[in-house]
């Protein structure tokens, strides 16, 4: 490694095992996946407790949050264990959100609270997704910064 490698990277002390990014990359994924998961037990619950307009898109809507929570519980995994095909898959979900959040602002039924509870976990997702020691990790650039965070993991 040369020395201009050593001083474009973002410096992380050896006893710290990872870099920052990818810990706040991982810790949004998995509040993410929690979020998902509540959201599909209310929707479960409502199901049986409130009278659905048309039940077949009640249960629709219930089965598609279910399978979203399912990926960002796998993205959530993935994104502990290193694997590669979890940048593709976050960047793509918290893509998906940016849609849902600017929905949330339109509309008689706009919820801007809402919009804005999923707009910026989703931007500070993709900001960490694209950062430089992220990518390196995710792309496995990086065998040393790999391997303490695999040691770390353990």
């Amino acid at each position: 490694m040369s020395q201009s490698d050593d001083t474009d990277r973002s410096s992380v002390p050896a006893s710290s095992g990872v870099h920052p990014n990818l810990r706040w990359l991982s810790v949004i994924l998995g509040l993410e996946a929690l979020a998902m998961i509540l959201v599909t037990g209310w929707l479960v619950v409502d199901l049986f407790t409130e009278r659905a307009t048309s039940m077949p898109t009640a249960i629709a809507l219930t089965v598609l949050v279910a399978a979203g929570a399912l990926w960002v519980v796998a993205l959530f995994i993935a994104s502990l264990r290193l694997a590669r095909w979890v940048r593709a898959g976050a960047l793509i979900w918290q893509v998906l959100q940016l849609a849902i959040a600017v929905g949330a602002f339109q509309g008689e039924t706009a919820q801007p609270l809402a919009g804005i509870a999923i707009l910026i976990p989703s931007v500070i997702a993709i900001a960490l997704l694209l950062s430089k020691p992220v990518t390196a990790v995710l792309r496995h650039e990086d065998p040393d910064e790999e391997a303490r965070y695999r040691s770390q993991r353990r």
